[in-house]
């Protein structure tokens, strides 16, 4: 009888691995365990380093993003705000009654009246290159006076600003004598921005010479809006920037009357054009141009 072959085995320590051979061996210690925690451990590494990346996007966006600050002082009452559709930010509801310094309205109406006079025009040599002229004597006639008047607010101009409202003049002017023609300056809006720089939307409407459509109607209202554009030859719409300081000259002479006793002068004066037309009444207009909103 032929004796059976002993079959030879191998003997393996058991904490010794033996991979790459499954399922040939089967045996505990040779189980794939080690590459699955090996691929595991990148995953996870992965996922962590993926979640720090966003963590650290959105807390910079949430830095550079806008934001308004509220800070409320008294819990029993109501505090209301508002989106304001020209400058595009959320502000406090104003109250039925405040309180605004005198210097503040001196200055606003001293800006309407230099808009008015920076951008209007007539057909008349002589009202017109007064407001270039250095002579400020009084005088009795009343064409005379709003001569002079003309005068004393194109006088609050800085030397720079003067520059600049002389280069427009002219270029007016010329436009004016050339077309005979005269323009309107309809100045919607004028309020303070912030510390000394005032904004307003302004525009301006050309008609033909001596023209008398407008002279029952110069509100701001919705229909005497609509009515000029309907008759005009040509309109601008501008929004204009206002630098205003308090550091205007003092009269030379001490016996010479001071036109201009809180000193007010324009150290830059920015105009940006608006569309007549634009897409969307909602935003960047005021509220004269909205037809859409109810009267209050």
């Amino acid at each position: 009888m032929k004796k059976k072959q002993k079959q030879q085995t191998v003997q393996t320590p058991n904490n010794q691995d033996h991979l790459e051979v499954y399922p040939e061996r089967k045996q505990v210690s040779a189980f794939p365990e080690r590459r699955f925690i090996k691929t595991n451990r990148m995953l996870t590494i992965l996922a962590i380093i993926n979640l720090a990346c966003i963590l650290a996007g959105a807390g910079i966006f949430s830095y550079l993003a806008q934001s308004v600050d509220l800070r409320m002082q008294d819990s029993k009452k109501i505090y209301l705000f508002q989106i304001n559709t020209e400058e595009k930010t959320l502000k406090p509801a104003e109250y039925h009654k405040i309180k605004e310094p005198a210097l503040k309205f001196i200055v606003e109406q001293s800006l309407r009246d230099y808009i008015e006079v920076r951008h209007k025009g007539v057909n008349n040599l002589d009202i017109m290159n007064a407001k270039l002229l250095d002579d400020e004597s009084q005088k009795d006639d009343d064409d005379e006076k709003d001569i002079v008047k003309d005068r004393i607010i194109a006088r609050l101009s800085s030397p720079a600003v003067f520059k600049q409202f002389e280069k427009e003049h002219y270029a007016l002017l010329n436009r004016i004598t050339t077309n005979k023609i005269e323009r309107e300056v309809h100045i919607y809006n004028l309020h303070l921005l912030r510390n000394n720089l005032w904004t307003a939307v302004v525009e301006t409407f050309d008609f033909p010479q001596e023209h008398s459509l407008c002279n029952n109607c110069m509100d701001n209202s919705f229909q005497c809006i609509q009515c000029k554009i309907k008759n005009r030859l040509h309109q601008e719409r501008r929004r204009i920037w206002i630098q205003v300081s308090f550091n205007a000259p003092l009269p030379k002479d001490k016996n010479e009357i001071n036109l201009n006793p809180f000193r007010i002068q324009i150290e830059g004066y920015y105009q940006g054009y608006m569309p007549t037309t634009p897409s969307s009444t909602t935003w960047d207009l005021p509220p004269e141009l909205k037809p859409d909103l109810p009267e209050i």
